[in-house]
């Protein structure tokens, strides 16, 4: 599926259904993808929707905007420029900003199917998905649960872990991490994160656990 966002904002996406032809409505996730060489094509996004499917959600996979570690691999997105740009920092916004009016985007889109349970939409994604998770999840009500997977690291403990495009400006104004995703309170939230991994560590990643907790 191709649509815009905004004018001449081009978004690429992937969707999965369990089963044709529609017999009923069903869940849907939403699957964002971190900074890999194929986006949503990376074989870990296309292998968790197929699985996805299987298990009769419809689920689809929203390619990032922009290019980050990619190099010379086929992208769809290339042309909307670098996730790490600091001109978007400067004025205001950066790369998650645009990849969360995506995600808004693509939920109008799913609205207009016939097939999807809009009362039961999920969101996960993994390191820069984790991020798209948590405030693509927070901005947007339409969303019931949440699993965002090792990027839910406290900024008391670790505030400088990242690109450009993690650091999504006046997110302080409202609090920690744990704040962010707490707007949604009290839908379901479940974190991952992993023992060994020096950009979101397990300490922080435990502090945000407990400041959810209260």
């Amino acid at each position: 599926v191709v649509f815009e966002s905004r004018p001449k904002f081009y978004v690429t996406m992937h969707v999965y259904t369990p089963y044709l032809p529609v017999t009923r409505r069903v869940p849907v996730i939403v699957n964002v993808n971190g900074h890999w060489a194929h986006k949503k094509n990376e074989d870990r996004v296309q292998l968790r929707a197929v699985f996805q499917a299987l298990r009769g959600y419809v689920a689809v996979a929203i390619d990032s905007p922009g290019w980050s570690f990619e190099g010379n691999n086929l992208i769809e997105r290339r042309a909307e420029g670098s996730h790490n740009d600091w001109w978007l920092v400067q004025g205001g916004t950066n790369a998650t900003g645009y990849y969360v009016w995506d995600v808004v985007r693509a939920l109008d889109f799913l609205e207009t199917r016939s097939d999807t349970d809009m009362n039961k939409v999920g969101i996960t994604g993994a390191s820069g998905g984790g991020l798209a998770t948590l405030y693509a999840f927070a901005a947007d009500d339409r969303f019931a649960a949440a699993a965002p997977v090792v990027y839910m690291s406290s900024m008391e403990l670790a505030p400088d872990n990242g690109c450009l495009c993690n650091h999504v400006p006046a997110t302080c104004q409202v609090g920690d991490r744990s704040d962010v995703i707490a707007i949604q309170a009290p839908k379901p939230v479940y974190i991952f994160g992993a023992e060994v991994d020096g950009e979101f560590p397990p300490d922080a990643m435990r502090l945000t656990q407990k400041k959810m907790a209260k």
